[in-house]
């Protein structure tokens, strides 16, 4: 069966990217919880899948000036020992910064580095070729695993409504474990699992079977 994989903690469930949602997704039985990775204008990398928080834009503001907001460091403090980590990195330049202060604090689970910015995954390679990284893509391109291969990436990231047994059986010959984002239906799931997926990203994700 494919690794179950709280999107935002077990967004379907409680407020995303919250220590709500993520305790949720923990009880749930998760092999890894996805977040999103944003850094604040003062340098915080917090927890927030938009570039704006109400009225606020997360890069023009100081940590002080958001609303409340988690940080990388706390997601690791209550991860850790617990459950493996899927960071996306939502904007360029932050990849080494992340992965040195995962490395500073001996975080013991499994941790992958995403990101749609495919340089920010090959820079994290080519600093630590045993780093495991994934490639994320939105659409269906018609050479299915050259995005992959480019990024050096050990996984890729596929969108639910692209993910057929063709993109998957590409995506493996080359080397690469898939992911699919963001499958919430029990039908869309069973089709994943029938494709041969290794990991599904759910808003439930207790409808991933073990």
């Amino acid at each position: 069966m494919p690794l179950r994989i709280g999107h935002r903690g077990a967004a379907g469930y409680a407020p995303e990217n919250t220590a709500e949602s993520f305790e949720r997704a923990i009880t749930l039985g998760c092999d890894l919880v996805e977040t999103d990775l944003r850094v604040t204008s003062d340098g915080e990398l917090v927890l927030c899948h938009d570039a704006w928080i109400g009225s606020a834009e997360v890069a023009a503001a100081t940590f002080r000036d958001l609303p409340p907001v988690m940080t990388l460091g706390e997601l690791l403090d209550q991860c850790r020992g617990r459950v493996g980590l899927m960071l996306e990195l939502k904007v360029a330049g932050i990849a080494e910064r992340v992965y040195e202060i995962v490395q500073r604090t001996e975080f013991p689970d499994p941790v992958l580095y995403a990101s749609f910015h495919h340089d920010e995954v090959r820079r994290l390679r080519d600093r630590d070729p045993d780093a495991s990284t994934l490639a994320l893509i939105a659409g269906a391109p018609v050479d299915r695993s050259r995005f992959v291969v480019d990024a050096g990436a050990t996984h890729a990231g596929i969108h639910v409504d692209f993910a057929d047994t063709t993109f998957v059986d590409a995506l493996h010959n080359a080397g690469a474990k898939v992911f699919v984002y963001t499958a919430n239906e029990p039908a869309e799931i069973e089709t994943l699992i029938a494709c041969g997926v290794d990991g599904i990203i759910s808003d439930y994700p207790d409808r991933v079977p073990r």
